[in-house]
């Protein structure tokens, strides 16, 4: 059917636009979300202590172990996810925040 028939695209044209407006929403708020998460595991890991973590490294390692939980099955993730749940739980343990 060419675009010149009958047949009104106006509607279909519209959809297409707000579809297209609103991934670009979603892939900017991820890209937003993914750099914080990014800068707080820097932070904690420049202001690590490995005896005693600070609550905010625990909040960081906690965001980044949510944010991967999707990805842990094959073959989307190469990394036992074991050892991240793991290490957070063991973080959590040293700050008393099991």
């Amino acid at each position: 059917m060419s675009r010149d028939s009958r047949f009104n695209w106006k509607p279909i044209a519209q959809t297409e636009k707000k579809l297209a407006e609103y991934w670009e929403a979603r892939c900017a708020e991820e890209k937003e979300h993914s750099t914080k998460l990014i800068a707080d595991l820097l932070f904690a890991y420049i202001n690590k202590d490995e005896h005693h973590p600070h609550d905010f490294e625990v909040t960081a390692f906690e965001n980044a172990v949510a944010y991967l939980r999707p990805y842990f099955e094959p073959p989307h993730f190469e990394y036992h996810p074991k050892l991240f749940v793991d290490h957070l739980e063991r973080m959590r343990r040293l700050t008393g925040n099991e």
